[in-house]
């Protein structure tokens, strides 16, 4: 009897929550999710630590050289300004949440170098449905 009621409670345990807790990774990836996590200071760092990982690779790679730093917006924008771009690109709009903060700061970076927003917005449908398939 004990042995079924262990059982019966382990069934229930597996079954009664969702397999995949992680909402705020999408592929293992920080995402809208976590950066909503995240207080002022939290964010400053996070876009601080994402900067030094892009010039470390800029540096030392000249074959991505162009792609690392196409996706940060070094020498454009403040990082409060950065942060206040990101905020709105996952504030009020839901579907935005699963796609990583790398992928949002490429947004960030492509708006304020003045590329068109019909180009930016199919980047960002590539990025959605990037974001749900497994």
């Amino acid at each position: 009897m004990k042995r079924l009621l262990l059982a019966g409670l382990f069934f229930v345990a597996v079954t009664a929550f969702p397999q995949n807790t992680d909402s705020l990774h999408t592929k293992n990836f920080a995402n809208g999710r976590y950066w909503a996590e995240m207080n002022e200071g939290e964010k400053v760092r996070w876009i601080e630590g994402y900067e030094d990982g892009v010039q470390f690779v800029a540096a030392g790679h000249k074959e991505v050289q162009f792609e690392a730093v196409s996706c940060f917006p070094a020498g454009i924008l403040t990082f409060g300004e950065v942060i206040t771009s990101v905020d709105r690109f996952y504030s009020g709009t839901p579907e935005n949440a699963p796609i990583s903060i790398s992928q949002a700061l490429c947004v960030t970076t492509m708006r304020a170098r003045g590329v068109q927003e019909a180009e930016i917005n199919k980047l960002i449908s590539q990025f959605r449905a990037a974001s749900t398939t497994r």
